[in-house]
């Protein structure tokens, strides 16, 4: 199960962090330029921070029940 959620986490992440850059390059078309930029800056700071939880994730010693609650909190 350890493998599956940090593949997960990672993949999240990956397409977070995708997203957060598209949305830099249309911040100009936004009408308040200041929310695309926090939007742009939030995709790519969490996006790098579940790529980064998902990296560490197999060191982690948790129940089962317990990684699932921490895997949606983190979602």
């Amino acid at each position: 199960m350890n493998g599956s959620i940090n593949r997960k986490l990672i993949a999240a992440g990956t397409i977070l962090f995708l997203l957060g850059l598209v949305t830099g390059f249309v911040i100009p078309l936004f009408e308040n330029s200041r929310m695309g930029l926090a939007g742009h800056l939030e995709g790519v700071m969490n996006g790098i921070f579940l790529i980064a939880v998902g990296a560490v994730w197999g060191h982690l010693v948790l129940s089962v029940r317990l990684q699932v609650i921490a895997f949606w909190l983190l979602l």
